[in-house]
Formats: structure tokens, sequence, C-alpha cells
């Protein structure tokens, strides 16, 4: 789907989700470098009483991933962010796939550098802080904190990685 494409199905679904139909773009969706997986975009929104301000991402995830991958990993992305790691807490999560092609949600940019932007010399000092201050928080915190949030199988998601792999599998010619 073109950029174009995105950005006006974009604004139609969040005027709906939000019953703002002032909402506007202040700046377009931008594709940003980076996502394993998914396509990330910047963007930045204005409306009347629009409650999502500033400069804001989305991550978007193909049509081809596992129903329930951006809620899971959303769930993650909040529950560390709850716990005290410097992460965005995501405001928006959808999950029809009909809006852009994918599940997708939205948080807040968050100020510093890409890892990807940064000296190569750089990268493995700054992953290893980062891993470090990842590892230092209470995981039973974490569980809690994605339970509270609505996810039952969480400590125990080995069936859930094992369906989507089955689910991949089965949706691969070469699988069969």
């Amino acid at each position: 789907m073109e950029t174009y494409q995105m950005n006006t199905k974009l604004l139609r679904y969040l005027r709906n989700e939000f019953e703002n139909p002032s909402l506007t773009y202040i700046t377009a969706l931008q594709p940003l470098k980076g996502g394993f997986d998914t396509a990330i975009f910047s963007f930045q929104l204005q409306g009347d009483d629009f409650p999502l301000t500033g400069p804001l991402v989305m991550r978007l995830y193909s049509g081809n991933h596992a129903t329930g991958v951006a809620a899971w990993e959303s769930g993650i992305q909040n529950a560390v962010e709850k716990a005290g790691y410097p992460a965005p807490e995501v405001l928006l999560l959808c999950e029809d796939k009909s809006v852009l092609g994918g599940e997708f949600y939205i948080y807040k940019m968050i100020p510093g550098v890409p890892l990807m932007y940064v000296s190569p010399d750089e990268v493995p000092q700054r992953m290893g802080e980062s891993h470090a201050e990842l590892h230092e928080l209470d995981p039973q915190l974490v569980i809690e904190l994605m339970k509270a949030s609505g996810f039952s199988n969480v400590g125990t998601n080995y069936e859930y990685a094992l369906g989507e792999m089955v689910e991949f599998a089965h949706s691969h010619a070469w699988a069969m």
C-alpha cells in the first residue's frame, strides 16, 4: 500500500475511533528506518480535544503476521514502561487488519537517537547498557502488569509461540 493511501486510511480510522472529524495531519506518515519485521512511521496530528498530541510513531505489521502479535508486543512494551524501563507507552492498538493491511499500534515518539544512527563503535556499549537495564526489571512485576492488561498466559507463552510457528508454516507453500 502506498504511503498516500495509508495516510488517508489511517486518518479515516482515527477520526472514527476518536469521533473527531476535525482531525488532520500536521505531519503525514513518514517512513522511519528500522523495524526488523514491521514498517515504522512517524507522524503528528491535530484536532479539537484530541488526546494524542506531539510526535507519534506507528508500528505496522504485515498482514502475514499471526493475529495477536501486535497486541502481545504492545502489551510487553506497556508493561516494561510501567515497570520503569524507558519505553514509550502504547496509546492505541488496532488489531483489524482490514484498516491498513496488518495490525498496528501507535505510541509517542521519545527523545533519543535510534541505534542504527549511532557510530558502529558505540553499538556494543549501547546495547549492553540497554540489555542490562532491561534485565534489572523485576520479571514478576512485568508478568503481573501483563496479566492486569488481560494477558492470561504470560509466563507460559510457549503455546502462543508454537501456534504462531504452525500458522506461519501452514501459510507457506514450501512447508506443505
